[in-house]
């Protein structure tokens, strides 16, 4: 955050320091940033280009090439990436050095898509680039995150006929048929239950994540009913892995935030497990499991004591390492095949995974990229867990604390779950939410700058920030803070 400069006036007495009112992003800039985000929540082709799906633009495509032509040209110079992005970039590099590698070993109806996929990856990084280097202003940060929300209200909303049996028009390759499990839950995204269900939890976060902002208790309560109804795709999509990130973060919220949202949280859950309760003594487990498609998979999964199951994901014991025999030595060092590792069989049959990999976010990275970039991938989420705590602390702002409070319960739910689902990378039917998922995390590191309705006291440790009638009197504010300093 840029401390300088700042004139000095005073007040009865007492030295007060105004900062200048810095400029932050242009109108034309934020629009572009403000599409930028709502254009994930719409993974649905704009327009039907070819029979195969991953080649049909979407909104983000869009979105995306009007900035390259219009946004991009005036980045240089603009800002300081946080060392978030560069960890993220160092990733995609190593990606796309392994791609060329190894495209010229396959087939070249395998090998064009190392190619695809790692263009699809620096698409995003350019994305996320122009979102590291804008600077924004408080405002335009809590903008943007109720386009976050807005973008979660609308996955819910598209998902309830779809949850009463009106599907959505599939389309998919020649020859290729998918196969539609009932109760499934795709919404207005990739059709893979994973992305709808951590688009969902990920949103629910970033709700519950603005009560710690609210006034007065009618406020709590409309954010807190607003996260449970964004959350309600997770628990029905038939993603297990969402389902349990959702809780885990909840709980996350529910330790890390004020007072006041504990106690609320646990006033409301005791009549709520009180219902279930009775609701469970008249009709049963099964009577409820049969209206999510999610309950229905765990206690299918735990039954029949298959690969499928929680605990066989999470402990590894179905993970096969003769599978990748075919290319030993080469697998610490560029992986196993950029996004169409083959896998032999016991008979040497070779199959190529095309767009998908292990169902384990850290061991993916190794299959994909090599230990290169799985000790990357580790650098990367342990940056990330120390600038979140950084932005969560009380010199900064409210708008940057509640940003950072809902980003650090969804990073600390996909730590857990990777180890069993592939909620991460890209690929999986998932479309562009990775691309998505980094560009929050980014902008959840990025100090916000300073708007007018701001003032500091220079003595002493009070602090004070006004919006929608809150006021933050116990938060002080340090000087000297830089973006530098926040992404370590």
């Amino acid at each position: 955050m840029n401390s300088e400069p700042y004139t000095e006036n005073y007040a009865e007495g007492q030295e007060v320091l105004y900062a200048e009112q810095p400029a932050g992003a242009s109108k034309g800039l934020f629009i572009w940033l403000c599409a930028l985000v709502l254009s994930f929540c719409y993974e649905i082709p704009v327009v039907q280009l070819t029979s195969m799906d991953r080649l049909n633009p979407r909104l983000f495509d869009i979105v995306f090439l009007i900035g390259l032509f219009t946004i991009f040209p005036n980045l240089r110079g603009v800002g300081q990436a946080p060392r978030l992005f560069r960890i993220w970039a160092g990733i995609v590099t190593v990606f796309c050095i392994c791609a060329l590698v190894w495209f010229p070993f396959f087939p070249w109806f395998y090998g064009k898509y190392c190619l695809f996929f790692a263009l699809k990856y620096v698409e995003g990084l350019l994305s996320i680039y122009a979102v590291a280097k804008i600077q924004l202003t408080s405002n335009q940060k809590r903008t943007l995150h109720n386009m976050v929300i807005v973008g979660g209200i609308i996955v819910a909303v598209y998902a309830i006929p779809e949850y009463f049996g009106r599907t959505r028009p599939q389309t998919f390759a020649v020859g290729k048929e998918y196969i539609y499990k009932e109760g499934s839950l795709f919404s207005c995204l990739g059709m893979t239950y994973f992305h709808v269900s951590m688009f969902s939890s990920v949103s629910s976060f970033m709700i519950f994540a603005r009560f710690n902002a609210c006034k007065n208790m009618a406020a709590r309560l409309k954010w807190l009913g607003l996260g449970f109804f964004v959350a309600w795709p997770a628990f029905f999509s038939g993603c297990r892995a969402g389902f349990v990130a959702w809780i885990i973060g909840w709980l996350v919220l529910l330790i890390i935030s004020k007072v006041s949202y504990r106690r609320i949280v646990i006033g409301l859950a005791i009549p709520l497990a009180f219902f279930l309760f009775i609701t469970l003594g008249f009709s049963g487990l099964s009577a409820i499991a049969e209206k999510s498609f999610t309950l229905q998979r765990f206690e299918f999964g735990e039954e029949t004591g298959t690969g499928s199951s929680v605990k066989s994901r999470m402990s590894l014991e179905w993970y096969n390492l003769s599978a990748y025999r075919q290319q030993g030595i080469l697998i610490p060092f560029i992986g196993a095949g950029f996004y169409v590792a083959p896998n032999v069989d016991e008979t040497g049959v070779k199959k190529y995974r095309v767009g998908y990999g292990i169902h384990n976010s850290y061991l993916f990275a190794l299959e994909q990229g090599g230990l290169v970039v799985f000790f990357l991938f580790i650098w990367f989420l342990i940056t990330c867990w120390k600038s979140l705590k950084r932005m969560r602390l009380p010199g900064n702002n409210e708008i940057d604390r509640a940003f950072a409070t809902g980003m650090f319960a969804y990073l600390c739910a996909v730590i857990i779950v990777m180890q069993g689902g592939q909620i991460f990378w890209y690929g999986f039917g998932k479309v562009n939410f990775n691309t998505y998922i980094i560009l929050l995390f980014v902008l959840a590191v990025k100090q916000s700058m300073p708007t007018e309705d701001e003032y500091y006291l220079e003595e002493g440790s009070y602090y004070a920030f006004e919006h929608d009638g809150y006021v933050d009197s116990d938060a002080p504010y340090t000087s000297g803070a830089s973006d530098g300093d926040l992404d370590m």
